[in-house]
């Protein structure tokens, strides 16, 4: 009999997120919206509750991806319905670069996209590299200061494609490099959330049969590289 792993998440590590997330709505900021006379601090009570609120969503959708992610570990992704051996990267990557680049404009960042000449189809599950490449988007954006840049990049790479996001931010100490997308782990200063947004990328870019890399260069510059073709990989 097989043992199906549903989540691989420490629980105390969980609890303390999600209390993290819901944090502002342990304080009674409905209930003080609620008796206030003043519009101005009924509006921010409101304001303080909607932010956990979103907080609360958040992290909820990233512990479920996890699960997810971790469930089935001994069918393929390429498996799961909705797969594509020819997915377009490229006009997948536009389309997440699109959503996010009049925000950022406002925040005064300027996001830029290169797609080379030669970039192909990759084989992938179009819902899973989107999510993939929002979270790497999420990042470089949160922790760029107004002013900054985020660039991406969709090029070719030996049997495979690679997207890659290069922000001009704080980037991390290089000895951290290597717990970037560890679950849970915040970095210092690229610190705020819960830690599972580069985590899912990362599980993302294993069972696609592919890596995600992180360098400091004027910032931290990630690239998630896919294969062209489908895999047969299962999660460890």
């Amino acid at each position: 009999m097989t043992t199906q792993k549903l989540y691989q998440l420490p629980v105390e590590q969980a609890r303390a997120s999600y209390r993290t997330g819901v944090g502002v709505m342990e304080q009674p900021q409905i209930e003080v919206a609620r008796g206030a006379g003043d519009a101005d601090v009924r509006g921010v009570a409101l304001g303080h509750a909607l932010q956990a609120l979103d907080r609360a969503t958040r992290l909820t959708d990233e512990l479920l991806a996890l699960a997810r992610l971790d469930h089935d570990t001994e069918a393929p992704l390429s498996a799961t319905p909705g797969w594509q051996a020819q997915l377009d990267l490229a006009a997948l990557v536009q389309d997440r670069v699109a959503a996010v680049a009049v925000p950022a404009l406002a925040r005064g960042l300027e996001v830029s996209l290169q797609v080379s000449d030669d970039a192909a189809p990759v084989a992938g599950h179009p819902d899973w590299i989107a999510m993939a490449v929002d979270n790497l988007l999420s990042n470089a954006l949160k922790y760029t200061p107004a002013g900054g840049q985020v660039r991406v990049a969709v090029a070719s790479v030996e049997r495979g494609m690679a997207v890659v996001v290069h922000d001009t931010g704080p980037g991390v100490r290089p000895e951290d490099l290597p717990k970037l997308g560890d679950r849970f782990d915040r970095l210092g200063a690229r610190g705020e959330g819960a830690g599972l947004g580069l985590s899912i990328t990362r599980q993302v870019a294993a069972r696609h049969g592919g890596r995600l890399l992180f360098e400091v260069e004027g910032g931290l510059r990630a690239t998630l590289i896919l294969p062209t073709q489908a895999p047969d990989v299962t999660p460890p």
